[in-house]
């Protein structure tokens, strides 16, 4: 009686029995430890599994956002394309104060939930912004919220 366990290797020199045979990540056969990587084994398919695997990615150095390129590629040609379709720098801190001398920007918005404008952290509080809508109950100090 036969058992039907492992595979040989695809490899014609080798054909070794492998019970626990690894596939080419390229062109998916069988083979034994020490012939699975698409350059032990003369794979027909490794140039176009490098060529997939061997991807870039690198920050803008405007927006930060990632930018594919190709192995072998010029990365310049890709940021500029990048940069040509519209990338816009992103504001890290894009709440301002509504206080009129007040230049404070927040990465968080404080919005006072009396007269629905944004507040830095020094104005949040409407006695601290002479909020337009008073409110009557004094000792009431969470009216303003973090959204």
């Amino acid at each position: 009686m036969e058992l039907d366990v492992g595979r040989q290797c695809s490899l014609k020199s080798c054909k070794q029995l492998d019970f626990l045979p690894f596939k080419c990540p390229a062109c998916s056969l069988s083979f034994c430890e020490n012939h699975w990587k698409p350059g032990d084994h003369s794979c027909v398919k490794r140039r176009e599994y490098e060529l997939k695997r061997d991807n870039k990615t690198i920050d803008c150095p405007v927006c930060s956002l990632p930018i594919s390129i190709p192995f072998g590629q010029d990365p310049n040609i890709y940021v500029d394309e990048h940069i040509r379709k519209g990338c816009k720098k992103v504001e890290i801190y894009p709440h301002k104060c509504s206080v009129e001398k007040c230049n404070q920007k927040v990465a968080v918005r404080i919005k006072c939930k009396n007269c629905n404008k944004n507040y830095c952290l020094k104005h949040r509080f409407p006695g601290d912004h002479n909020c337009a809508k008073k409110v009557s109950n004094v000792n009431n100090t969470d009216t303003c919220g973090i959204q």
